[in-house]
């Protein structure tokens, strides 16, 4: 019992917002005050292929990771609140889950400008896929819905990231989010849509590393 109460004392847990998020795409309104992120594929494909063309769309965050504690990495997730859409059922959200691919971190959402778009489009690939996660919709969900995606903290292409962006001079981790869910003729009742850190605490999109 003494050893568990030490061992649960001596594990942290470190929950981060993005520094900066940006929602790729040629319409997009100023990202500076959005509270929404968005992502969508086409034909079939996700947006981290540049054949999707212009009817592609994903988004980008970064955080810092400056002040991690030191220790062992036991688990890694990424949680995102979802904008509640009755058009996307399960089978639709297994079908296409969300993707979260690595990404440059030469952004800043302050600065950014439409055009820059491509510079900052993750490359297709299973290289690239850090993780992904069915996006499960509920008609009758209020305010929000929670989506969980989890990180493999074993060797792989999460922890090659991770591992990268501390031994950086920036200290800087970046995600594109990402999926093949395509909207259409339906338009905006079929995209993935969830807040970004400029909304309220609760809903902004959260790293979690837990350490001992």
């Amino acid at each position: 019992m003494i050893s568990a109460l030490v061992l649960l004392a001596a594990s942290q847990t470190v929950s981060l917002h993005p520094t900066d998020d940006i929602w790729v795409y040629h319409f997009a309104a100023d990202q500076t005050s959005d509270p929404y992120l968005r992502c969508w594929g086409a034909d079939g494909m996700s947006a981290a292929d540049p054949n999707v063309g212009d009817a592609g769309s994903w988004s980008v965050m970064k955080f810092d990771l400056s002040k991690l504690p030191s220790g062992k990495l036991t688990s890694a997730e990424l949680n995102l609140h979802f904008v509640p859409n009755p058009n996307i059922d399960e089978e639709l959200g297994k079908k296409f889950p969300i993707e979260v691919r690595s990404v440059t971190t030469k952004f800043e959402e302050e600065n950014y400008a439409n055009d820059q778009g491509e510079s900052i489009r993750p490359k297709a690939g299973k290289e690239t896929l850090l993780a992904s996660a069915p996006v499960i919709m509920y008609s009758n969900a209020e305010g929000s819905a929670k989506i969980t995606i989890k990180f493999s903290v074993a060797d792989g292409n999460f922890m090659t990231a991770l591992k990268a962006a501390q031994n950086s001079t920036s200290k800087e981790l970046a995600f594109a989010l990402t999926s093949a869910l395509t909207p259409d003729e339906a338009g905006e009742s079929m995209i993935y849509k969830f807040f970004s850190t400029n909304s309220e605490e609760k809903t902004k999109p959260t790293l979690s590393l837990k350490f001992e």
